[in-house]
């Protein structure tokens, strides 16, 4: 809803994300018997995305808490265009290998997207939000 023809000619634009929802999972219950629930899983992660108006050198993303202590960094892409980033809501283990880079799940709340493109810095806020139906 925030893509425009304005925002996709700028030189670089990082929309605002929609609240991301920390949704537990429930036990099985057994069988439906004749019936089945068919339906989409909902995504357990943040969705955050921008746009680069031309090529860049480089592109980062961070996550922060709201007083700015970072949880987690990820390389974007440089690339001119619309771009999707998808952050799990977990902290990265600092020491941690590869293999194991995720870290505990963030507790609710609001956290500081920042996109840093070719050395300028561009924030949006992001809201964590607990499963409402626990």
């Amino acid at each position: 809803r925030q893509l425009s023809a304005e925002s996709v000619a700028a030189p670089v634009s990082l929309y605002r994300p929609q609240p991301a929802v920390k949704w537990k999972s429930q036990p099985s219950r057994g069988s439906s018997g004749t019936r089945r629930f068919v339906g989409a899983t909902p995504p357990r992660a943040a969705t955050i995305y921008y746009s680069l108006g031309k090529n860049a050198r480089y592109a980062e993303l961070t996550i922060s808490d709201i007083e700015g202590r970072e949880l987690t960094a990820f390389e974007g892409d440089a690339k001119a265009g619309l771009h999707k980033f998808e952050w799990g809501l977990r902290r990265v283990v600092k020491g941690a290998s590869a293999r194991s880079r995720r870290g505990p799940t963030v507790p609710s709340g609001k956290y500081l997207v920042t996109l840093t493109v070719d050395d300028e810095d561009y924030e949006t806020v992001l809201v964590v939000e607990d499963d409402p139906g626990n």
